[in-house]
Formats: C-alpha cells, sequence, structure tokens
C-alpha cells in the first residue's frame, strides 16, 4: 500500500501532527497579519460610525441654519383664525405679526347647468360647450341616453365641463372654479334641442363666481378659496361666509425643535467618541480608540466651535451694544464630558428679547446662522475688518467644521487663520480602508508560501516512508534468504 495514503506508516511517526505543528509556527506571521487587520477594521469602523453622526449633525445645523433668514425656523410664523368656519390661514416667515380683521363675503362656486327632465326621444344634434379653455362640439346620437352624451363630453379636453347623470337627468359641473370659468352652451345642426337634453330652462343653471373677502376693509377676490396675495406671507382659505380676525405671531416652537436637534446630534457625536476611547476598569482595556489623538483633538475642536465668543464686528462695525454674544445667552450648556444641556425657556426668551439686530446687537438668528464673509481656505478680509474673527454663527461652524472633517477637500477658516483641515476624517477612513486591503494581499501571498511549504513537507516525509519502506524490504529479504541457506 503506498505510504502516501497512510502517512507513519513505515516509519511509526505520526506525520500529519508534526506537519501541522511545523505549520503552526509558520504561519504565526499570517496569524500576527491577522490581527493586526482586524483590529485596523475595528477602527475603520469605529471612524466610519463617527462619520456618520457628524453627517447628521451637519445635516441637523443646516437645519437650524435655514438656507437664508426667511426660510429660517428662527423666523417661523404662525396664523391663527378666529372664525375656522369662515376662513384659515398659514404664514410665511416673511409674515409681520398682527392682527387683522378678515370677512369672507362669497365663496368661489363652479358653473352648474342641466337638472330638467331628458327627452329619450330627442333627435340628435351638435352640443357645443365654449369657454376659457376652448371649444367641445360634441356629437349627439338621435335617441342617445343621458349616460352616452355624458360620456361623450367627458371625452373632450375641451369641454371644461364634468358631466354626470343623476336620476336619468343630464349634469354639467364646470373644472373649475371663478367668474372666468363659465361656459356657453348650445344645440346646432338638428332636431334637438337644450331642452331635450335638460339642459334648459337657463334660470335652473348657477353661474360660476369668484370668491370675496376683505382684510382690514380692503376687498380681495379670488378664483379659487385660497388667497395667496389678501395679506403680505399669509395664505387665506376661505371655508365660509362670516368675519374674524386673523392673528400673525413669530412662532418659536420650531427654532426649538431645531436647536434641540442640532444638540441631540452633537451629544451623540461626543458620547460615540466617549465609548471608543473610554477605559473599561473591569477587563483593563480602553476603547478602540483610546489613546488617539485625532478623536481626542476632533472632539476638542467641535466643542471649540460652540464656545468661541460670536463677534458681532463680524456683521456690524459699531458693537454699541454686544448683545448675544456668546452659546450661554441661548440656553446652551457645555457639560465636563463635553456634552450640551439646553434650557429651552431661556432659548424663547432670547428669541422674544433678541428678535432682531439692532445698534450692533445680534438676533438670536444671527447667533447661530451668520456667515462673517470671510471666503472658506482664503484670507480675505471679512466684515470685520480682519481675517478668522468668529463671525459665523454656532450652527454654521458646527456645519463648516463638520464638513472639514468629512469632505473629500474643504477647508474652513479657524479663528487665527490656522489650523486649517482637509477632509481630516474622510482622509483617515481612506487610509484604513488602503492599509486593509494591504493587509488582504500581504495574507494572501504569505498564505501562497505556506500552501508551498505544506507541500514541501508532505512530499519529504512521504519520501521518508517510502525510503523507510524500502529498507525494511529489502531487510526481511535479506532474512528471509539467510535462514533459507541454513
Amino acid at each position: 500500500m503506498d505510504a502516501l495514503k497512510l502517512p507513519g506508516l513505515a516509519t511509526g511517526l505520526d506525520t500529519t501532527s508534526i506537519i501541522s505543528q511545523l505549520m503552526a509556527v509558520e504561519r504565526k506571521p499570517v496569524n500576527m497579519l491577522q490581527s493586526h487587520q482586524a483590529t485596523a477594521q475595528s477602527r475603520l469602523d469605529a471612524y466610519r460610525n463617527i462619520n456618520t453622526k457628524l453627517m447628521a449633525l451637519q445635516n441637523a445645523a443646516k437645519a437650524a441654519m435655514g438656507s437664508s433668514q426667511n426660510l429660517s425656523p428662527f423666523s417661523s410664523s404662525t396664523a391663527t383664525s378666529s372664525n375656522a368656519a369662515a376662513f384659515s390661514a398659514t404664514a410665511a416667515n416673511t409674515a409681520s405679526p398682527g392682527t387683522y380683521n378678515v370677512n369672507v363675503t362669497n365663496l368661489a362656486t363652479s358653473q352648474a347647468a342641466g337638472g330638467g327632465a331628458f327627452n329619450a326621444g330627442q333627435g340628435g344634434g351638435t352640443l357645443t360647450i365654449s369657454g376659457p379653455t376652448g371649444t367641445a362640439n360634441v356629437t349627439v346620437a338621435a335617441g342617445a341616453g343621458a349616460q352616452t352624451i355624458a360620456d361623450a363630453i367627458n371625452a373632450d379636453v375641451n369641454s371644461g365641463m364634468n358631466a354626470s347623470v343623476a336620476g336619468g337627468r343630464l349634469l354639467l359641473t364646470g373644472k373649475k372654479t371663478g367668474a372666468a370659468e363659465n361656459y356657453a352652451i348650445s344645440m346646432s345642426a338638428g332636431p334637438a334641442t337644450l331642452a331635450d337634453l335638460g339642459l334648459q330652462p337657463a334660470g335652473t343653471d348657477v353661474a360660476a363666481v369668484d370668491a370675496k373677502l376683505s382684510v382690514n376693509g380692503v376687498n380681495q377676490t379670488s378664483s379659487t378659496n385660497v388667497f395667496t396675495s389678501a395679506l403680505s406671507g399669509v395664505d387665506i382659505t376661505a371655508t365660509g361666509v362670516g368675519a374674524g380676525t386673523v392673528t400673525i405671531a413669530k412662532d418659536a416652537t420650531a427654532a426649538i425643535s431645531a436647536v434641540k436637534d442640532m444638540v441631540a446630534k452633537f451629544n451623540d457625536v461626543v458620547n460615540t467618541i466617549k465609548d471608543y476611547t473610554k477605559y473599561d476598569p473591569t477587563t483593563k482595556k480602553g476603547g478602540i480608540l483610546a489613546g488617539d489623538s485625532f478623536v481626542g483633538d476632533l472632539q476638542a475642536k467641535l466643542t471649540s466651535m460652540v464656545t468661541g465668543a460670536f463677534d458681532t464686528r463680524a456683521y456690524n462695525a459699531s458693537p454699541a451694544n454686544p448683545g448675544l454674544r456668546n452659546y450661554t445667552d441661548v440656553g446652551m450648556n457645555v457639560q465636563r464630558d463635553g456634552t450640551i444641556t439646553l434650557d429651552t425657556t431661556k432659548l424663547s426668551t432670547a428669541m422674544t428679547t433678541y428678535a432682531s439686530a439692532t445698534a450692533g446687537s445680534a438676533s438670536v438668528y444671527q447667533l447661530f446662522s451668520n456667515e462673517d464673509g470671510a471666503m472658506n481656505g482664503t484670507t480675505k478680509v471679512n466684515n470685520a475688518g480682519s481675517a478668522g474673527v468668529l463671525g459665523d454663527g454656532l450652527a454654521n461652524r458646527l456645519a463648516a467644521f463638520a464638513d472639514t472633517m468629512i469632505s473629500p477637500s474643504s477647508l474652513y477658516n479657524s479663528p487665527n487663520g490656522t489650523g486649517r483641515y482637509n477632509g481630516a476624517l474622510n482622509e483617515r477612513i481612506n487610509g484604513f480602508t488602503t492599509s486593509i486591503k494591504d493587509f488582504d494581499t500581504k495574507i494572501a501571498q504569505y498564505n501562497g508560501r505556506l500552501d508551498q511549504y505544506q507541500t514541501f513537507l508532505q512530499n519529504q516525509f512521504t519520501n521518508m516512508e517510502k525510503v523507510v519502506n524500502k529498507l525494511r524490504s529489502q531487510g526481511s529479504y535479506l532474512a528471509g534468504q539467510t535462514g533459507s541457506s541454513g
């Protein structure tokens, strides 16, 4: 039997075990590479998680800023109707606070025609419906029923009216409301008359009319029941005839919600970093990023974006009244662990006290959203007359700083014009991703050499077994020969 199939048969050695032990020694460098790779993967996963948290913070900070003051949550307004049965209202951020008298005198309606007795023996002809959308000429066959005629009207896009049948009678209703949506109806080219179709007498028809209301005595009309220009920045929807008031007021709810979300996302970043860097006294081990100066520096700089004073000179060169200057003025407080608490009552009070900027005093909107004019990555002089002044608002700073971490190529002017970053966290993630791929290559190469070495050992031990087996066979043969000669 082939010794290769039964290792150790000739020598009595457990060659499989010997080879396994020799290979275990040779695999130690691979095990070390795999361990380093696993650590790198864990750190990469941690960086990616922090990156995700920073993206969420950036989005929350941008939401708190708004794309402009008129689209900022700090300018949010509410509209309250005193007579919901007559009208409702919604206010844009541009609406001016105040109470306005509203009187709805007419609702917008669409044209209505028909409902008269239908002559089943009508002799046919052409029904013409003419109005703002065009003219529809509907062929009416002699003896055609009301539903057939209704279907033909509805199939013509130029009719401007919807047709239906109720109790065997033909009804026409305008597709749109407003005085401009009245249609002329006539019958020609046949013996049938409008009366045969139940569309006469004309006195039973209802004309389309505009909605009418007044705001503080100023009359307004609308082809629909929605008035988009009766009051600047306010949409009023008429729901019935009646009078009342609409009160426009600034609403702190949206801003408080936006700031709360931004603070929550900020704390999420801080707590995530804390989890990755903390020391566990039970296991006597640190987190996967324990001792990592990069994330420690990231958290410190992130906190500095909040704690740095807001320089009102960035938007007004004469700060006679500095007004709001820092995060504590709007109820934010940084805790010892780096997280932030928010006093929403203080924030709401600040929004009332500093609703707008006057004589160098920053409004709450500016404290969060101001842009100082300095271009990213340049030394362009900002409005304060010097580069790097902390004129950016708190939310603006957080959004910009997050961008310096997560974007491939982002620069941000720090207070002293230095310490700029080029997608630092993004670069770190890319670096670890490359390292992990390099580990894969090295491990694959090493495993290839190990496979060759294992084959070499197996061949060597097999050859040894063959030699020993041959020697034993020869010994047995010689012993046999010696015995027979005796």
